[in-house]
């Protein structure tokens, strides 16, 4: 927990993204309906390809940030386990190609 609040001072941007990723998650579990269709889609991808230790361990082992919080927001792991979020038509793009 203290290495998070470390980098929330450094990065403020970082707030947003810890904000973004709670409001998510209390969507998807709550109201995921109201949840835009390709966020939802790329949160549940996110899921299969993370490293399961960070699932099961309940926070990332890189950056330390809670998840599955973590997958909800738009930036990328720093552990390299997933991309950032994208828009609708490149998702698309992606994962029909």
């Amino acid at each position: 927990m203290m290495n998070l609040l470390k980098k929330l001072k450094q990065n403020p941007k970082l707030v947003y993204d810890y904000l973004l990723g709670n409001y998510r998650q209390f969507m998807y579990y709550n109201f995921q309906f109201m949840l835009r269709k390709h966020i939802v889609e790329q949160y549940e991808w996110r899921l299969k390809i993370m490293n399961q230790t960070c699932l099961n361990n309940g926070e990332c082992i890189n950056c330390g940030c809670k998840t599955p919080n973590l997958q909800f927001a738009n930036k990328a792991c720093e552990g390299a386990c997933y991309p950032p979020m994208v828009s609708k038509k490149l998702w698309n793009r992606l994962k029909n190609s």
